[in-house]
C-alpha cells in the first residue's frame, strides 16, 4: 500500500502520519518543535511516540535526522496498531515488542528497512513485535539480533538461524516463549541459540558444534550453590569455542569436565590463563588433554621443572593436600575459595608466588618438614580472615610486605630461626596477634604493626 503525503517528499522535516482502518488520515504529528535548526542539521534529533488515537491502526513513518521512540518509563502500549509503514528518508526506530504488540506487517520504501513481519534493518532484526505462541520465526538472512529484538515475543522456534553470525545475550529473549522450551542435555535453546541453563538438570553436556551460547547465559543465587553440589559440565574441545567465550563457566559445577583439549585451547579458558579470576565448581577433571593435569580436582600444569598449581576450585572439599610432585603455586591460585579449611604443602614447593592465597578462608596451613621454602611472597595470604596459627618452615628468610595482612583471626606465629627480614605491613591488621617471639637472626623490620 502506497500513502501519498507531500510531506514526506518535500520537507526536510520529519513526521508521523495516523491513519485509520478506512486509511483515512487521522492525524499528522508534526516533530519541527524538537528542531533547533532542522534545515542544516546532521544530528538526528529524538522525537517520542505518543498519544495515538483508539481508531488508529498504521503508522507511516518518514523525514530525515529523527530518532523515533517510545518513553521506556511510560510503558506505552499501543494494540490497535497492526501496520507500520516507513517511507523514505533517514530515520531510525526505537520500539519495543510491548509498544507495539500486534503489529502484523511492515511496509518499507525504505531502502534501510526490510517488509515483512517483522521489523528488520538491512540484516540486523530490531523487532518480533509479540507474536503467537505457534508463530515460526523465519530468520533467513538475518545475520544480527538487536540487544531486545525477543523480549515478550510469544513464539518458541526458530528456523533458518544458520546465518547468524553475532554474538548474543540472553536477556534479548527474556520474557519470551523460548524460554519455555524443554531442556535438552541441561540447555535450554531458541533455534541453535542456548539462551538458559537448566537449574535442575544433573549435568551440562555441550556437545553440539552447532549450537552458539548467548555472552550473559549463566546461573546465579541459590541456584549456584546448588549446582556446585550436584551438577556437571562436560565440554568437549571441537564443540567449546561458543561457550568458553560465554559466562557458562561462571554458573558454577560440582565438576568440570574438559576432553581432548590441547594445551592452546586450554588457554582460552581464564582460570588457566588468566592469575586473577576463579573456578566456581567443586573439581575440575582433564580428560584427553595436554599441558596440564588435574589431581583430586586441582589443576596443575606442567612446567620443565615439575606440577604448578593453577588453580583450586572455589567449592572445592575441606582440605587439600598438594602432591609431592608439586614445585609450585601459582598467583592468585586459592583466591576467594570459600570451602577449604586447611592446605598441607609438601617439601617440594619452592615457589608460592604473590597473592597465592589471596582471600581465602582457610584456617590452617601447614608446610612439611624440610621443606626448601624461603620466601613468603607478597599478599601471600592476605585477606585470610580465618587464618588462626602458622608454624613457618625452617629455612624461611624473608616474609615480604603485606604476606600476612587482615589476618584477622591470626593469633599465633612461629618464625624460624634464619629469618633475616619482615617487609611493610607484613602482618597489618592481624588483630589477634598479641605477641610475636623473633629470632635473633632477625637483621630487618619494617614498620608493620597496625
Amino acid at each position: 500500500m502506497h500513502v501519498q503525503n507531500e510531506f514526506f517528499s518535500k520537507s526536510p522535516i520529519s513526521c508521523i502520519l495516523l491513519l485509520n482502518k478506512k486509511r483515512k488520515e487521522i492525524k499528522k504529528m508534526n516533530t519541527k518543535e524538537f528542531f533547533s535548526d532542522y534545515s542544516h542539521s546532521s544530528k538526528k534529533v529524538d522525537v517520542p511516540i505518543c498519544d495515538i488515537p483508539d481508531d488508529v491502526d498504521t503508522l507511516v513513518f518518514g523525514g530525515i535526522n529523527v530518532i523515533y521512540y517510545c518513553n521506556k518509563s511510560r510503558h506505552e502500549t499501543f494494540s490497535n496498531i497492526k501496520q507500520i509503514i516507513l517511507k523514505d528518508g533517514d530515520y531510525l526506530l526505537q520500539i519495543s515488542n510491548k509498544n507495539f504488540p500486534n503489529v502484523e506487517w511492515v511496509e518499507s520504501e525504505n531502502p534501510s528497512y526490510l517488509s515483512g513481519k517483522y521489523l528488520v534493518m538491512k540484516d540486523k532484526l530490531l523487532n518480533t513485535f509479540l507474536q503467537t505462541p505457534d508463530t515460526v520465526i523465519d530468520m533467513k538472512g538475518i545475520k544480527h539480533i538487536d540487544y531486545d529484538a525477543f523480549v515478550g515475543c510469544k513464539a518458541k522456534r526458530l528456523i533458518h538461524d544458520e546465518d547468524l553470525c553475532d554474538t548474543y545475550f540472553a536477556s534479548t529473549f527474556k520474557e519470551s516463549g523460548f524460554l519455555e522450551n524443554k531442556p535438552v542435555n541441561g540447555k535450554i535453546k531458541a533455534g541453535r541459540i542456548v539462551i538458559k541453563l537448566d537449574p535442575n538438570a544433573d549435568k551440562v553436556l555441550i556437545n553440539d558444534p552447532g549450537e552458539v551460547f548467548a555472552l550473559d547465559v549463566t546461573i546465579n543465587g541459590e541456584d549456584r550453590e546448588r549446582a556446585a553440589q550436584i551438577r556437571d559440565l562436560i565440554i568437549d574441545a571441537k564443540d567449546s569455542l561458543s561457550a568458553i567465550r560465554s559466562k557458562v563457566l561462571e554458573s558454577g559445577f560440582k565438576s568440570m569436565i574438559f576432553r581432548n583439549f590441547k594445551r592452546e585451547e586450554l588457554r582460552m579458558i581464564s582460570f588457566f590463563s588468566s592469575k586473577y579470576s576463579y573456578c566456581l565448581a567443586k573439581n575440575i577433571v582433564l580428560e584427553n588433554c595436554s599441558g596440564y593435569q588435574t589431581i583430586d580436582g586441582l589443576l596443575y600444569e606442567e612446567r620443565p621443572e615439575g606440577l604448578t598449581l593453577l588453580k583450586c576450585p572455589v567449592y572445592h572439599d575441606k582440605e587439600v593436600r598438594l602432591p609431592n610432585n608439586c614445585v609450585g603455586i601459582e598467583s592468585y591460585a586459592f583466591l576467594d575459595v570459600k570451602s577449604v579449611e586447611s592446605v598441607f604443602i609438601p617439601k617440594s614447593v619452592t615457589d608460592i608466588r604473590a597473592n597465592a592465597f589471596h582471600r581465602c578462608q582457610l584456617k590452617s596451613i601447614t608446610f612439611e618438614e624440610g621443606s626448601n621454602l624461603k620466601c613468603i611472597e607478597p599478599c601471600c595470604f592476605e585477606g585470610c580472615v580465618a587464618l588462626e596459627k602458622v608454624i613457618l618452615p625452617s629455612k624461611i628468610e624473608m616474609i615480604c610486605c603485606s604476606a600476612f595482612k587482615d589476618c584477622q583471626k591470626l593469633h599465633t606465629m612461629i618464625l624460624p630461626e634464619g629469618l633475616r627480614k619482615i617487609r611493610t605491613d607484613a602482618f597489618y591488621k592481624c588483630n589477634s596477634l598479641k605477641e610475636i617471639a623473633f629470632p635473633d637472626s632477625l637483621q630487618e623490620i619494617q614498620e608493620n604493626f597496625d
